[in-house]
């Protein structure tokens, strides 16, 4: 079981489903209209349709619509849109 504390467990509270990854990497969905990436790699691609994100052994792809990069900081990016389907 995962600790939850800080940010997760804000998040949490707020209606967000926050999981963990092997790599350290944390992601949560809002819906279909807002993805959050925290410890990652790098940006790889990143058009309306696709976004693609290094996170450590694996590689995020998420699909959708008039995706769009919002927020980009040290430790994460948000990307908004209406997201179709995940995969790593």
């Amino acid at each position: 079981m995962i600790k939850k504390t800080g940010l997760s467990e804000k998040l949490e509270k707020l209606g967000f489903y926050t999981e963990k990854q092997g790599s350290g990497t944390e992601i949560s969905l809002s819906g279909n209209r807002e993805l959050t990436v925290w410890a990652h790699s790098g940006i790889l691609c990143a058009d309306e349709n696709l976004v693609s994100v290094k996170c450590g052994e694996f590689t995020l792809h998420i699909y959708g619509r008039e995706l769009a990069i919002d927020t980009v900081c040290k430790n994460g990016t948000v990307v908004r849109g209406v997201i179709s389907s995940i995969s790593f």
